[in-house]
């Protein structure tokens, strides 16, 4: 009976061990569970404030918008560099015309069609006269 006795206190001993063995590992695994459910948190934020700042892309009519937008600021340059070679060309032949006419063009430009059309041709003539003199 002793040794009886004897053999069921090792294994009590050995179930003992076992145990804290046991309660250690389940002690790392809750630490563990909890470490990670705390950066699955710090992960959410971080997603949250990424998803408000890039909200542009998370918007069909926004990103829409900010497409035809850029289509428009495309065209718009576009426009701009033809405006400018059109006005390198005009300015270009305007230093081929005689100085009369064009100080006749400037002025009745400048008039912004205040003159009857009569009137701009008749201005002409004298201009012409004079320059002629």
């Amino acid at each position: 009976m002793r040794e009886k006795v004897q053999f069921v206190q090792k294994e009590y001993q050995i179930l003992k061990e076992e145990l804290a063995q046991l309660d250690q590992d389940l002690g790392a695994q809750r630490d563990l569970v909890t470490k990670t459910k705390h950066e699955r948190d710090e992960h959410r934020q971080e997603y949250a404030s990424l998803k408000q700042q890039t909200g542009i892309m998370n918007s069909e009519h926004l990103t829409k918008d900010f497409k035809d937008r850029a289509d428009r600021i495309k065209e718009l340059k576009d426009q701009i560099t033809q405006l400018k070679k059109r006005h390198g060309q005009m300015s270009q032949r305007r230093s081929q015309i005689p100085g009369c006419l064009v100080a006749c063009m400037a002025y009745a430009i400048s008039m912004l069609w205040t003159v009857p059309l009569g009137h701009f041709s008749q201005m002409l003539q004298a201009h012409v006269r004079f320059g002629a003199m």
